[in-house]
């Protein structure tokens, strides 16, 4: 994982799910406005024919969706933002 650059995001800004790796968006678990708790699944990314999970690293409610299922993304793209 950490050959991957999850860790680094996990102690990245707590207010922003960043995709880990290039890959596709399977499926978006939350709603904008949706309060959500830490390690609470946000969002599922395909990437190197593997499916994700990936979970919140703080709790808020859910700002904005910056992306919807079947986009590609980059490593390090906003794929989600809580609320201040």
């Amino acid at each position: 994982m950490e050959r991957m650059g999850l860790e680094d995001v996990q102690a990245g800004a707590s207010k922003e799910l960043r995709a880990p790796m290039p890959g596709k968006v399977l499926e978006v678990l939350v709603a904008e406005g949706q309060q959500v708790t830490e390690g609470e699944p946000l969002l599922v990314l395909e990437a190197m024919k593997m499916e994700n999970v990936l979970r919140s690293a703080g709790e808020g409610a859910v700002g904005i969706i910056h992306v919807k299922a079947g986009q590609a993304v980059e490593k390090d793209t906003v794929l989600i933002a809580l609320a201040d």
